[in-house]
């Protein structure tokens, strides 16, 4: 699930591409779930 994120982060800082701010949001909300999952994991 991480894969799509670091491809974008990728194409904006490599290749100068422009995410629009609703894709931006989507990256967040991927961060956080992942973050989620894995506090849980811990436990």
């Amino acid at each position: 699930m991480f894969e799509p994120v670091v491809a974008t982060v990728l194409a904006v800082f490599v290749v100068g591409e422009r995410i629009p701010l609703l894709g931006w949001a989507g990256i967040f909300f991927i961060i956080v779930c992942l973050l989620l999952q894995s506090k849980q994991d811990a436990h």
